[in-house]
């Protein structure tokens, strides 16, 4: 059997694991439920990937977000190894196909969302098959007192009452010690490892700008970045303004948020990914496991929720370890 640092140089090239991956990778290969919080750009995909491969059986891998499922499934693909995306449009006939082909083990890595996990007829089919662990992306979701609290999620402690025996790994890059504590509790971990990483990344460079006007600031931010930007917005409508006054003023920008259509939203991120436009202004439905590791800035336009959601936004930026800018704006209001 090769060794997980053989299996590492075969598929993805590196010599050697990242800071903490090696303990997460241990100790999900000794069967173990494990807690990771990782910062954002730590290769947390890695951490379930790798064991699995070295073990063997079968990886459920469950995500909110179906852009996730699908870049990481084309990641692996690429990498001749068999993996494979419940989330998004499939028609009831290609499931049908997908999940016989699942039964005669044609497929090492199988993506879904919570919603999927929590269907009778899914879970039927999850008991069918040798799973060798549930890999729980972004799971400050399962907690109430996470910032992105998800439902879907709390129904993912059932896992542990139908599958008991089978480890899971669960996924973050922020949760407070109480969310912690409580996407322990909600999942039914058994004595879990938790395994952090310092979150202090030296490449990325944090500030905050009082401004008069936030237009006027964001574009002379933007006209000295020549490289990949995201600008967040709290909102839709603010969201759609922004991406238009910046057409206006002829930059390469799109947008991205829940009210798009699923075909335009994919359209824009596709252009984004591959450099068609510059910046891509969104709410905080773009970004999570994004694998774009050359953003240069991420831009605040409104103040974020709270810190953690802040902390996971901002750090998009310069995952390939090069110089970036984590930058938001702040214009005061006139009373």
């Amino acid at each position: 059997m090769k060794t997980t640092v053989q299996i590492l140089k075969q598929y993805w090239g590196y010599e050697t694991f990242r800071p903490q991956q090696e303990a997460v990778i241990d100790a999900v290969i000794a069967g173990k439920d494990v807690l990771t919080l990782l910062p954002t750009g730590a290769g947390k995909s890695l951490c379930f990937q790798v064991p699995t491969i070295t073990n063997g059986g079968v990886c459920i891998v469950i995500s909110p977000l179906i852009a996730l499922m699908q870049d990481q499934v084309k990641d692996l693909l690429d990498k001749n190894i068999s993996a494979v995306n419940l989330g998004g449009q499939i028609t009831p006939d290609a499931e049908e196909i997908i999940l016989s082909d699942a039964k005669n083990g044609k497929y090492q890595f199988i993506y879904c969302s919570p919603e999927k996990l929590a269907q009778t007829n899914f879970q039927n089919f999850l008991s069918q098959i040798t799973i060798q662990l549930f890999a729980i992306d972004e799971a400050h979701c399962i907690s109430q007192w996470g910032y992105d609290f998800r439902p879907a999620y709390r129904k993912l402690s059932i896992l542990k009452k139908l599958f008991p025996k089978v480890p899971i790994l669960a996924m973050t890059a922020s949760a407070i010690p109480l969310v912690q504590e409580d996407i322990i509790k909600q999942l039914a971990l058994q004595q879990p490892a938790v395994i952090t990483d310092q979150f202090l990344r030296a490449n990325l460079k944090y500030s905050i700008h009082l401004v008069p006007v936030k237009l006027h600031s964001c574009r002379l931010i933007l006209n000295e970045i020549k490289g990949a930007v995201i600008i967040y917005c709290n909102t839709r409508n603010n969201v759609s303004q922004l991406t238009n006054l910046l057409k206006a003023y002829k930059y390469k920008v799109d947008e991205y948020h829940a009210g798009l259509s699923i075909e335009t939203r994919q359209r824009n991120q596709k252009a984004w990914m591959n450099d068609e436009i510059q910046i891509m202004v969104c709410t905080s439905a773009f970004g999570m496991g994004i694998n774009k590791s050359s953003v240069q800035a991420v831009i605040h336009y409104d103040i974020p929720g709270s810190l953690e959601q802040y902390y996971q936004e901002a750090g998009r930026a310069g995952r390939d370890g090069k110089g970036a800018a984590a930058i938001l704006l702040f214009q005061q209001k006139k009373i």
